[in-house]
């Protein structure tokens, strides 16, 4: 039985194309900028880059509104 997050493995995007040891450095470099972040409008500017990057990646919104709404 494939994991919930396995039903999108075979779309082509250009993030699927990054070596995965850059995806995971990009992504904890992220967050930790994110963590780091103290005033709204960096903020903002974060969420923008994180919705670009769930645009980029071509996952369907209700896939990703659902694991943010739990």
């Amino acid at each position: 039985m494939p994991l919930d997050i396995d039903r999108f493995s075979h779309l082509v995007s250009p993030l699927q194309r990054w070596d995965p040891r850059f995806k995971i450095f990009s992504l904890g470099l992220f967050v930790l900028g994110v963590a780091l972040i103290k005033a709204i409008p960096l903020s903002a500017i974060a969420l923008v880059i994180a919705l670009v990057l769930v645009w980029m990646a071509g996952l369907p919104p209700h896939f990703v509104a659902g694991g943010v709404n739990g």
